[in-house]
Order: structure tokens, then C-alpha cells, then sequence
């Protein structure tokens, strides 16, 4: 819908408050202030919800990994779920930038967020990397755990190209090589 990708590029380049009504409207190809917002929104703040609906349903369809997985080579299993975690966040990257900056104010879009997007990140991860440990004959009790410790470098590395950074100028690719090398070592090896 033209007005939520309007509105999702002003918000993230100008400011949830600091982005009028009108404003999207003139972005979306409507007349400024003729009330065509309205038609589709009770407020701004209706639309934004609905863009983070969206976005729940657009990640949740792009980290479907039982659909693929598995593919006999744990590391380019490990591969595929980075590489897919980290392009969906690219692809969503004005509406984070947004949730980041405006969902502690937006209490409905902060619950929304919270409810959903962090949850679906590790969904399809638990059952595979349950599976993976199993496989290996290792007796871990906390799989939540593990999966925070094998993921979260991933996340981090999201955070930082988020914040326009590179750490210690290692790139996405060559940091996914070097992590999908080391977790499936381990992984497989029995030496969690």
C-alpha cells in the first residue's frame, strides 16, 4: 500500500512526531490534507501498527527454515539461517530503524514488537539447533541458552550494521563464514 511505504520512509527519515499527516499524504501521491489518509487510517499511529503487523507476517514467511532444512552440513545450515536472519532485517530496515527509535514512546507498537518479532527470530532456530545438539549426543538442558550464545553474534553484527558499522572492519560475509565454521564444529563435535 502506497501510504504505509510512504509513511515508513518519513518516519525513518524524519521522525514518527516530527512526520505530519499531510506530509504522507503529498509522499503517497494523494492530495495533501483532502482527507485520503483518513479513508484508510484513524491515525498515525493506526498506521504504524499496521506496518509492524506487517512486518511480522513478512519475517515470520521468510524465516520458515523447516521448510528447507535440513540439509545434511550443519555449517551450511548455520549459513542459510544467518544469511536469511540478517537479509530479512536489511530488507526491514526503515520500519526497525522506526521501532527502535519511536517504540518506547508507542506503547501498542512496543507490545506488538515485543510479542512477536523477537520471538520469531529464534522459532524455526530452537527445534533445528534442539535437533542438531540430539544428533550430536550432548545432554544440554537449556537450548534457549545455546541458541542466545550461537545466535547472538548474529544479532550483534545486525546492531552494528544498524548503527553503520563494521566491528574491527570484519564484513557480513566473512563473519558469517568464520561463525558457521566454529558453531558447527562444535556443534558437531559434541564440545558445546
Amino acid at each position: 500500500m502506497k501510504i504505509l511505504e510512504a509513511a515508513i520512509q518519513l518516519f525513518a527519515k524524519k521522525g514518527y512526531r516530527e512526520t505530519s499527516v499531510g506530509q504522507i499524504e503529498a509522499e503517497a501521491g494523494l492530495a495533501p490534507r483532502a482527507g485520503g489518509f483518513y479513508r484508510h487510517f484513524k491515525a498515525k499511529e493506526d498506521l504504524l501498527i499496521e506496518a509492524v503487523e506487517l512486518y511480522v507476517r513478512e519475517v515470520d514467511r521468510e524465516l520458515q527454515f523447516s521448510d528447507v532444512l535440513p540439509l545434511g552440513d550443519t555449517r551450511a545450515e548455520l549459513l542459510l539461517i544467518g544469511r536469511t536472519q540478517l537479509n530479512a532485517a536489511k530488507r526491514h530496515s526503515d520500519l526497525r530503524k522506526i521501532i527502535r527509535r519511536e517504540g518506547r514512546h508507542l506503547k501498542k507498537v512496543s507490545a506488538l514488537v515485543h510479542a512477536n518479532v523477537q520471538e520469531d527470530a529464534f522459532k524455526e532456530i530452537l527445534p533445528w539447533l534442539k535437533d542438531k545438539v540430539k544428533q550430536s549426543g550432548q545432554g544440554i538442558d537449556d537450548i534457549e541458552a545455546l541458541a542466545v550464545n550461537v545466535f547472538g553474534p548474529v544479532f550483534f553484527v545486525l546492531y552494528a550494521e544498524d548503527q553503520g558499522d563494521e566491528p574491527l572492519r570484519v564484513s557480513r560475509e566473512r563473519f558469517l563464514m568464520n561463525w558457521a565454521t566454529h558453531w558447527a564444529a562444535a556443534i558437531d563435535s559434541g564440545t558445546l
